[in-house]
């Protein structure tokens, strides 16, 4: 689950959408003429920004799909879980495996978004602007099967979440393989905040005709669709899943120190030590719970790895506001001298 695999599925996937773009002008060339082969490639390639678009949210999809079942495996041998709630845990994980729960929720979100970018009116002709509907919808389509795992996985820390108290980390859990679910974690954000903004600059800059508009020039306020609809979850999720994970790590660390701090009354209870032997157990366990306790930032809410997806997210906030708030981007146009 390296960056690097990612990365590679990511570039895989660009040379698919290069060569679909070249096929389907070569399509277009065949039967509609040179000139209107031209325009597609230029409103797929340019306008719709397809190659990069296409190529990082299949990327996403597919390394997400490949890799979260060993994800899944890596939680479950972090913690250990009650059999009750691992029985639980287990048929809900069946469920994010169940294609009918995935298809079922990406069919929903890309029927209102078909609807949206059909309303907007895709430029060009027959095949072509049938090409460059397909393309464009079936984002809505891997976009809806990423937020399905999301939902799912969310679903399965809330379960984690309820019964926090009876969870623990195991005994031969490792710094590295909590760093290694943490890297995970922030990779996978990280690249999902990167295919939203591509998607979005996309829609922004798409070469729609808004001529058949059902509802003329407000149709564009609903291109805002997938920011609305994916930003605050992708965001929330990446939160949510550490929030858990620290609440359960925390809570074995001060059942930890209440143990030591037990055996220190008892020792005083049973007399079993003098008081010079008191105050250096007393003392050990002082150092032992600082030890403990240092280690509580392994899983941070936030960390400098999640810079990136902020300035993004950021970013992205800061577009849409420019795009829907006069004021805001009457302040930004001063700013920047305009």
């Amino acid at each position: 689950m390296r960056l690097i695999d990612l990365i590679m599925d990511i570039f895989v996937w660009i040379l698919i959408s290069i060569i679909a773009c070249l096929l389907g002008g070569g399509i277009a060339w065949i039967f509609q003429g040179k000139s209107m082969a031209f325009q597609l490639v230029l409103s797929y390639a340019y306008y719709f920004n397809g190659i990069f678009i296409v190529g990082t949210s299949y990327g996403v999809f597919f390394f997400i799909k490949k890799t979260y079942p060993s994800a899944f495996i890596m939680l479950c041998n972090v913690v250990h879980l009650p059999e009750e709630l691992n029985i639980n845990i287990l048929k809900s994980y069946s469920r994010v495996e169940n294609p009918l729960f995935h298809h079922g929720i990406s069919a929903a979100i890309t029927i209102i978004g078909g609807i949206i970018l059909f309303q907007c009116g895709y430029p060009l002709e027959g095949f072509s602007k049938y090409f460059l509907a397909v393309t464009s919808i079936s984002l809505f389509y891997i976009g809806g099967l990423m937020f399905s795992y999301l939902i799912f996985t969310v679903l399965i820390f809330r379960k984690l979440d309820d019964n926090y108290k009876t969870i623990r980390f195991q005994k031969n859990t490792e710094f590295v393989e909590l760093e290694n679910l943490n890297i995970y974690l922030t990779t996978l954000f990280l690249a999902s905040v990167i295919a939203l903004y591509l998607a979005f600059r996309g829609t922004l800059t798409a070469n729609f005709t808004f001529e058949n508009a059902l509802f003329n020039e407000g149709i564009r306020k609903f291109l805002l669709y997938p920011l609305v609809i994916f930003l605050p979850f992708v965001l929330f999720s990446g939160f949510y899943i550490r929030y858990v994970l620290r609440k359960i790590h925390m809570n074995g660390l001060t059942d930890k120190v209440n143990d030591l701090y037990k055996m220190i009354n008892n020792t005083r209870e049973n007399k079993s030590a003098n008081i010079k032997q008191y105050l250096e157990l007393e003392k050990t366990v002082l150092e032992i719970k600082e030890k403990l306790f240092s280690k509580s930032n392994t899983i941070s809410l936030l960390s400098i790895k999640d810079s990136p997806s902020i300035i993004i997210s950021i970013a992205l906030i800061i577009q849409f506001l420019y795009q829907n708030d006069s004021t805001i981007q009457s302040f930004i146009n001063t700013i920047l001298g305009k």
